[in-house]
């Protein structure tokens, strides 16, 4: 896990999708970061995983009033955001 994507795990709750765990190959099976990145940052799995709930929690009431904001500032922005954001999802669906 690169230093920035262990901020924002600190900042925002989110690891991304790099972070979330890392095949052994020599093990030959998957690594959780639970498991991984604890040593790597010489932190205990538990600050990682305190950390990361309340600021998840956090970061996502911020960003849900700031999309409110734009919603009352910009209506038609905020239309055009949410029609392409469902486009996204329908072209993810299998």
């Amino acid at each position: 896990m690169a230093e920035e994507t262990y901020r924002q795990l600190e900042t925002t709750g989110e690891r991304g999708r790099l972070a979330r765990g890392r095949y052994s190959h020599p093990e030959d099976r998957w690594i959780a970061w639970q498991e991984w990145a604890p040593p790597k940052f010489a932190v205990t799995a538990e600050r990682l995983a305190a950390a990361e709930t309340p600021a998840r929690e956090q970061h996502r009431t911020e960003r849900e009033q700031r999309w409110q904001r734009l919603r009352q500032a910009d209506p038609e922005r905020a239309a055009r955001i949410e029609e392409l954001a469902r486009t996204a999802r329908a072209l993810r669906e299998p």
